[in-house]
């Protein structure tokens, strides 16, 4: 049912009918992953369940400040800001940075046209966004 990675627990994103985020639901998760589980560390956004991917940026705003209030600082959050626009991953970046986020995580981008980016395109990208993130 949750994720886990190297740093502490993921919760998946629940969602209602009407695929809105569940508020209540993702309380209830965040609350066990960290009594429960003792997760090291709560994954908001996560890229493991590639909710990122389904939610718009003001939708996905609204579950990283929720994962936030929620987790209540019992342990280190780490936000999922992976985005193919460098400039809306830094935004994302610098948002669960005001938020008190400790980390983030990103998947690297694919690039919108001609096949997949080269090895080259990614370190480029990672650089890029490392250089202006304000957390690590």
């Amino acid at each position: 049912m949750y994720g886990q990675t190297r740093a502490g627990r993921s919760t998946l994103t629940p969602f209602t009918g009407d695929l809105k985020v569940d508020g209540a639901a993702l309380k209830r998760e965040i609350d066990y992953v960290v009594k429960e589980c003792a997760a090291t560390m709560v994954v908001a956004a996560g890229v493991e369940a590639q909710e990122y991917t389904y939610l718009d940026l003001e939708e996905r705003k609204a579950l990283i400040r929720r994962t936030v209030e929620y987790v209540a600082g019992r342990c280190p959050v780490m936000v999922g800001i992976s985005h193919p626009s460098f400039q809306k991953a830094i935004d994302l970046a610098h948002f669960a940075k005001s938020l008190g986020a400790d980390a983030v995580q990103m998947l690297a981008a694919l690039r919108p046209f001609g096949g997949p980016p080269t090895d080259r395109d990614l370190i480029a990208y990672f650089e890029a966004v490392a250089r202006e993130c304000p957390l690590p």
